[in-house]
């Protein structure tokens, strides 16, 4: 299906000379290799607002006060295909096929309460078992109107808003199902939450650590909500921890901080192109301990990207720049060491980036999503790509008032 246009040997003997022309090349075989899903979704996106991938993570029941006293059976459904096309020192590649299914049922106690339970199963494709079944419950209380809090299973994943080097969005569909507590604030200006996701319990003597990653995020609108150009600044510090004092773990303790500071300015337009603007983000990583597992214990990253929105799709492209970043739960392409080469170890990182998605409203409870993305290497000279389609379905209905 792919074919080099040089070969790889005449392309070692003269990796600078050849290293456009590998680009350029690498990128035709993507545009071939993904130009039938992608003019499929184009054929489909013809209406609804722009979406992201973002709609693809857990779907997250909002409290109504309207259903005091009712049980609602809620289905959350993701049907997915993922293929990394990875080849490079830092990520080998893999494909993910399969779907999670997590059905619940809702039980309001009173208008601001209400709790959530039922399981969440994981099954990938040509396997003939389920690789997770675990329980799921949330009890939900809205404390006044602009603060909530979410306790057991919570709203993660996308939704915390992490750029990718923080948090992988392939969370969404391989991951634990994030639980633990999570507070929720939202006014006229700002919105943001503070949760912590316990991604590994411990008992005494367990050989496995203890994992947990907490954060603090807040989107600050600077700008009138009714203005067409828009200055948001998004604030995010996470802290990651690896470790356990009662487990008998053989391995360092680690407590990891990564922080992100941005600006993002946007227009909002009208008809084809809804919105369309500039982010600049900066990327701090910090060891709080455990300073000599890696050859170095802080660092930095920043990511200019500029991005269109419109009613067909979601396009950005950006250029990242890192000096020893690391980040336990981000996406490995990012980092400065591999996750599966204990000898490859890069200082310095400069990736191009791209990304395109689309999104189809087949009904008000169900989307179909295909997205395509691209991250070449400036000073390895590699392209690495992904490409995904899914069908996610999320739906509730009322059973009863009780």
């Amino acid at each position: 299906m792919f074919h080099y246009c040089i070969s790889e040997t005449t392309f070692r003997e003269n990796r600078r000379k050849f290293s456009a022309v590998s680009f350029f090349c690498r990128a035709r075989q993507i545009v071939g290799s993904v130009g039938v899903l992608i003019l499929l979704g184009l054929g489909l996106s013809t209406s609804g607002e722009a979406q992201t991938a973002r709609a693809f993570s857990h779907a997250f029941h909002q409290l109504d006060s309207a259903n005091d006293g009712r049980l609602l059976l809620r289905i959350d459904n993701l049907n997915f295909f993922k293929n990394n096309e990875f080849f490079g020192d830092f990520v080998e590649g893999y494909t993910l096929v399969g779907y999670w299914l997590r059905p619940t049922l809702i039980y309001y106690f009173a208008p601001t309460l209400a709790l959530e339970a039922g399981l969440h199963a994981l099954q990938y494709g040509g396997t003939e078992r389920f690789d997770r079944v675990v329980p799921h419950l949330t009890a939900h209380w809205q404390i006044n109107s602009s603060l909530s809090l979410a306790m057991g299973a919570i709203d993660g994943g996308l939704r915390h808003g992490l750029h990718e080097a923080l948090l992988d969005p392939e969370a969404s569909i391989s991951a634990m199902p994030e639980t633990g507590a999570q507070f929720r604030f939202n006014t006229p200006r700002a919105a943001g939450e503070v949760w912590i996701n316990w991604q590994q319990f411990i008992h005494r003597g367990d050989t496995i650590p203890e994992k947990f990653m907490a954060g603090i995020a807040a989107d600050i609108a600077a700008t009138a909500p009714e203005s067409n150009w828009q200055l948001r600044l998004p604030l995010r510090l996470t802290a990651s921890h690896v470790g356990g004092q009662i487990s008998n773990y053989p391995e360092r303790v680690q407590s990891l901080a990564n922080a992100e500071v941005a600006a993002v300015v946007s227009h909002r337009g009208e008809g084809f192109v809804g919105n369309g603007g500039l982010e600049l983000r900066a990327l701090l990583f910090y060891a709080m301990s455990g300073k000599e597992v890696r050859p170095f214990s802080s660092g930095w990253a920043v990511h200019p990207e500029a991005f269109v929105e419109s009613r067909l799709f979601d396009l950005r492209a950006g250029l990242f720049v890192a000096r020893d970043f690391f980040s336990v739960n981000g996406n490995p392409l990012f980092m400065s060491l591999s996750n599966y080469k204990p000898d490859v170890y890069e200082k310095n990182r400069r990736i191009f980036t791209a990304a395109l998605h689309l999104n189809h409203a087949i009904a008000p409870s169900a989307r179909f999503f295909i997205g395509a993305k691209l991250y070449h290497d400036l000073l390895a000279h590699k392209t690495e790509y992904l490409y995904e389609f899914g069908l996610k379905i999320d739906a509730e209905w009322g059973i009863g008032k009780f």
